[in-house]
Order: C-alpha cells, then structure tokens, then sequence
C-alpha cells in the first residue's frame, strides 16, 4: 500500500470509526457497529506490528468493500469518516 501505515495504525483507526474487537485467537479480530448492530463486515489485523503491503491491503479492501486501496489511505487517515464509510456501503447496497 503505497503510503503504508502499520497494522496498529490500521486497527487504531478501524476500532475509531465503529469496528469492535470480536473473539479471536491469533489474531485480532474486527467487526463493524452500524447503528448499535453488528454488521457481517468483519477483517483480521495481525497482532505484531509492521507495514501493511499492498496484498494486506487487497485483501482488507475486498473484506471491506471498500472501491480500492485509496479508499483504505483515506480511511485510516481520516479523510473518510464513519459515517462518510456507512453511508457508501448503504448506497452499494452492502448494508
């Protein structure tokens, strides 16, 4: 992911804009909290610490439904609030 941040970065900013950790055992678990529910979005962030590369972040786009990488720098960034987030997933028709 050109621009990288590390996993902790990314959890940090997922657990921000309405994901929760779920149980998990090797690594941390998260799912989306729309509107006090719990929604079927859920990724798998490592629990070391490291860059997230461009194939982590494939994967995390598709887990996600996010439109690209892009999206996922904006996201973790801020640019892209939650609710900017929920709404593009309720007008994909995913929520």
């Amino acid at each position: 992911m050109t621009g990288a941040c590390t996993t902790r970065e990314l959890e940090r900013a997922l657990l921000r804009k309405g994901f929760v950790h779920l149980r998990a055992a090797k690594h941390h678990r998260l799912g989306l909290v729309v509107d006090g529910k719990l929604t079927s979005l859920q990724t798998f962030v490592s629990r070391s610490s490291y860059d997230v590369g461009d194939g982590l972040a494939a994967r995390m786009v598709f887990q996600l439904h996010m439109p690209d990488a892009k999206y996922l720098r904006e996201f973790v960034s801020c640019p892209v609030s939650a609710e900017q987030y929920a709404q593009m997933l309720r007008d994909s028709g995913v929520l």
